[in-house]
């Protein structure tokens, strides 16, 4: 059931006293359809603002291609380079301060059915994407392009390269992500459908309480 003003509050209230607790930046992720009508006041008020608006989606398959791939030289993640590259493409590409992906720094967080590859050209990391298998489904994750770099259909190949090989060990199941309002088109060409909005909340003032 959709939240009423008070169930919003009291939600917001509990993210950013959470949010002073921690030492790191923080935000808080909300279903649109759950939240009450005239919700951006009420986060407003409450000292949020929106940072970030990403839609789920969901394809059974992916189309083919609508264009040649791009020279590009591929490497899984599995050291210590190809693992800080996740960050230093995705950082840029979105905004972020790199410290937002330490932890994909770590090698070992790709282990296992893990995925993920990045896609280098004259020597450079340029663009990458992940494949996580969960319950039921293939989440497609960290799919980013340096800036200076983008328009020239690294992207696609990053999701197509991770995801054919994921299901190479997984097989073939349902693919889901979370699209930026940028990369939705993106993935609808592919064969994605839209199915929750979720507006990510950050605190205007940017503080955590430390």
């Amino acid at each position: 059931p959709a939240a009423d003003a008070a169930d919003l509050r009291s939600l917001l209230t509990i993210a950013r006293e959470r949010a002073t607790l921690c030492a790191h930046p923080s935000v808080a992720a909300l279903c649109d359809a759950w939240m009450p009508k005239g919700w951006e006041s009420i986060a407003s008020e409450e000292g949020f603002q929106v940072g970030l608006n990403i839609t789920g989606m969901k394809a059974e398959a992916l189309k083919p291609p609508r264009r040649p791939a791009p020279e590009v030289t591929w490497r899984r993640v599995d050291d210590l380079e190809t693992a800080r590259a996740i960050g230093e493409i995705n950082a840029p590409a979105y905004g972020m301060p790199l410290e937002s992906f330490a932890c994909t720094a770590d090698p070992t967080y790709w282990s296992g059915n893990i995925h993920a590859y990045v896609g280098y050209q004259g020597g450079r990391a340029v663009t990458c994407a992940a494949a996580f298998p969960v319950p039921g489904s293939m989440y497609v994750a960290y799919v980013a392009t340096l800036p200076e770099a983008q328009g020239r259909g690294l992207a696609e190949a990053a999701m197509r390269k991770t995801i054919s090989e994921a299901e190479k060990v997984n097989g073939t199941m349902p693919l889901i992500l979370h699209a930026s309002d940028a990369g939705a088109p993106l993935y609808r060409s592919m064969g994605f459908v839209d199915a929750a909005r979720v507006p990510i909340l950050t605190l205007a003032d940017g503080s955590t309480g430390h």
